[in-house]
């Protein structure tokens, strides 16, 4: 009799389970949004509807969360219409936000933006002048840097030259001009490259064309030598002649042109064409000669 009490009790219990479960699977299908709604931020209704009631999100479909509060209570503004939705009879208000972009270094920065909408325009500096040499298409910001480019065309003068002639017909050292010299012209065509103020900052030269040649200026000088130099000229030639025969008649004396001959080897040849170039060697033996030959005679004694 124990056994099948035991038995008939454990059976009661395993009909009240299943009764219990079929009861609770009931109840949850009938009220599913309100059991769901507890479960998350509104990550099944739609999600969050940026709307707030009493410090709570409003999800999409009316429902309240139980876990998100709002970002900023305090920014939102009561609404005094009632909500349409069905499943949900609470007073809902709107958070003033201000769309815009946020980021300060965009070129469309709004200062008075509370949310970044994404519509931040990234700053290009570059020309933005389409008429410069360096026109950047992509560029939304100005640097300053534009170049321009353009041709220009001056005449400018071309210096003649001087030639001299020779003439027998002129005294020693006169001169005199026989023609004239004359200034041409020419036109320089350049490409100049200048920035937005007008400053030049490079120039290079494209074509010269000639419009006047140039008259070159000749002077006629005196071919005849200085007279001075004539005579020098002679003084030497007569100088190393004295000097040459006296060294030959005097081996031992005491000009240079001994001393030369006292020496050996490649020095020597350098020294005679020192000796023979220079003319003042022969003329210092000259005055040497002459000093000698007024020296008083020693009387040599005859044994």
């Amino acid at each position: 009799f124990i056994p099948m009490c035991a038995l008939n009790v454990v059976k009661g219990m395993i009909l009240f389970m299943k009764k219990t479960i079929i009861i609770l699977l009931f109840v949850i299908s009938i009220f599913p949004q309100a059991v769901s709604a507890r479960s998350g931020c509104c990550s099944h209704h739609g999600g969050v509807s940026n709307s707030c009631s009493n410090g709570r999100q409003v999800c999409n479909d009316g429902t309240i969360s139980p876990s998100c509060t709002c970002e900023d209570y305090s920014s939102y503004t009561p609404s005094n219409s009632s909500s349409s939705s069905t499943s949900s009879s609470k007073s809902v208000s709107t958070p003033s936000y201000i769309y815009g972009c946020t980021n300060s270094s965009a070129l469309n920065y709004d200062p008075s933006a509370t949310r970044n909408d994404g519509s931040c325009i990234e700053k290009v500096y570059g020309c933005m002048d389409s008429n410069a040499r360096n026109y950047n298409s992509q560029a939304n910001v100005s640097d300053s840097s534009c170049e321009y480019e353009r041709e220009v065309t001056e005449t400018k003068n071309i210096k003649y030259k001087t030639k001299y002639k020779y003439s027998d017909e002129l005294e020693y050292n006169k001169e005199k001009v026989k023609q004239k010299g004359q200034l041409g012209s020419k036109e320089v065509t350049y490409k100049v490259v200048t920035d937005a103020a007008g400053n030049e900052i490079s120039r290079e030269k494209i074509s010269e064309n000639i419009i006047v040649e140039p008259v070159n200026k000749i002077i006629e000088k005196s071919s005849k030598s200085n007279p001075n130099d004539t005579a020098l000229y002679i003084l030497w030639i007569i100088s190393l002649i004295i000097v040459l025969i006296y060294s030959i008649k005097h081996k031992d004396g005491n000009l240079l042109i001994n001393k030369i001959q006292k020496t050996s080897g490649f020095m020597k040849l350098i020294w005679y064409i020192i000796y023979i170039l220079f003319v003042i060697g022969p003329i210092i033996d000259l005055i040497l000669i002459v000093i000698n030959s007024m020296k008083p005679k020693s009387n040599i004694i005859k044994k």
